[in-house]
């Protein structure tokens, strides 16, 4: 507990198209968390990765597992308030799939009202930061959102025995607008139709143009853009509220 930062992997269960293993989400951010916490072990304590999240959207496609939202939230917070209890003041609950995103978010809000530690909530992609990653990228704008370029990238850079490359194709099936798309800078908008309505074969991007050499150096951004975090966070002060009657 010795004012070290905790660190909660989460990921999902999903399809990622024809190439990738269901696992994907998985894998990135686990290994990612892992390779962190092996630099800077005395700052770190590394909790289980948790496996399942939100996805009855790919409900159309073979392998995904989904668990209610109110599930979900309850289950992360859990996790927040049993290391609370314990002792630990800073959590990091790092999450690879999107639709995880804002469930994550709540549990990081509540832990902090509810529990008086600090907990924020990341993604690998969010910490890499946009400009990082375009200056790495081969793909076209859309070419970075679910199994394309990046996540293909890194699966052959730890895992190429588990990547088939013969079977990937590039597809960018969302609606075009001037308001909305991953990738494309348009995030003003929020919004999410059934998986298969966006693809048929479960590609959001352009996993065609990845290679191990680009998915090592995300990987390496990712871990290095990590490891700053929590040099930073360990930084921070826990304040007491104020005028709190």
């Amino acid at each position: 507990r010795n004012e070290k930062v905790a660190i909660v992997p989460i990921g999902t269960i999903e399809d990622h198209g024809y190439h990738l293993p269901v696992n994907t989400d998985n894998m990135i951010c686990w290994e990612i968390c892992v390779e962190a916490v092996k630099r800077v072990p005395d700052k770190t304590v590394l909790l289980p990765l948790v496996p399942y999240g939100i996805n009855e959207h790919h409900f159309d496609f073979p392998g995904a597992i989904d668990i209610p939202g109110d599930v979900f939230i309850g289950f992360l917070l859990g996790i927040t308030r049993s290391l609370a209890h314990h002792g630990f003041k800073r959590i990091i609950l790092i999450n690879a799939h999107g639709s995880n995103k804002h469930y994550v978010g709540i549990a990081a809000r509540r832990t902090v009202i509810e529990s008086n530690v600090l907990c924020v909530a990341t993604t690998p992609m969010l910490l890499m930061g946009k400009e990082n990653i375009n200056k790495i990228r081969k793909s076209e704008p859309g070419g970075i959102c679910h199994a394309g370029e990046l996540e293909t990238a890194i699966y052959l850079y730890r895992h190429p025995e588990l990547v088939q490359m013969d079977k990937a194709v590039k597809e960018y099936g969302l609606q075009e607008s001037d308001f909305f798309g991953w990738d494309k800078g348009k995030d003003n908008i929020e919004f999410m139709d059934w998986w298969s309505n966006i693809s048929e074969s479960g590609v959001v991007g352009n996993p065609t143009v990845a290679t191990a050499e680009s998915g090592k150096k995300f990987f390496d951004l990712a871990v290095n853009q990590l490891i700053k975090f929590i040099e930073e966070y360990k930084t921070w002060e826990i304040r007491k509220r104020k005028n709190h009657k």
